[in-house]
């Protein structure tokens, strides 16, 4: 009905400056998880497949200096009739912020998308349409304010 294909990558990783502190930085090693697997459907009509991943990187002595990213997308394929098709998507990504911080933020954009398609010959005709929505944390800044993102947000 299915088939599945997990990896999962590990690799050691040296850094002159994990936490990216303005000043006195320290050198640390770390390691690199990678899990990641994706799927696909083995029917004769109609498809579905996805995939996810993610990356883990984590340093020793500092649980402060983990770098945490992540994405997931499917998408599935609805055969109606010999020329006529519908198509749904969607998809979530998990990134760290950037910037001067005391903590680690998080971006996050979601988003999902459906599509109906007829095939005239050599024409194809499509209707779609989507939404996405992207997401910002609040960070505490090294100074000891704050960055409020909201404003940032969006759909």
């Amino acid at each position: 009905m299915f088939r599945i294909y997990p990896t999962l990558g590990v690799d050691a990783v040296y850094s002159t400056n994990p936490a990216n502190l303005p000043s006195d930085p320290q050198d640390a090693f770390g390691v690199r998880i990678r899990p990641s697997f994706r799927f696909e459907s083995d029917w004769s009509r109609h498809s579905w497949t996805g995939d996810a991943s993610a990356s883990l990187l984590e340093y020793e002595g500092d649980g402060e200096a983990a770098v945490l990213d992540a994405n997931a997308a499917t998408r599935f394929r609805l055969d109606i009739l010999r020329t006529t098709r519908a198509e749904f998507d969607a998809r979530y990504t998990l990134e760290e912020a950037d910037g001067d911080t005391a903590e680690t933020g998080y971006d996050q954009n979601f988003g999902a998308s459906a599509s109906l398609t007829h095939d005239f010959g050599q024409f194809e005709g499509r209707l779609r349409a989507g939404a996405s929505v992207q997401l910002y944390d609040d960070l505490e800044l090294l100074d000891g304010g704050t960055e409020d993102n909201g404003d940032r947000e969006y759909a």
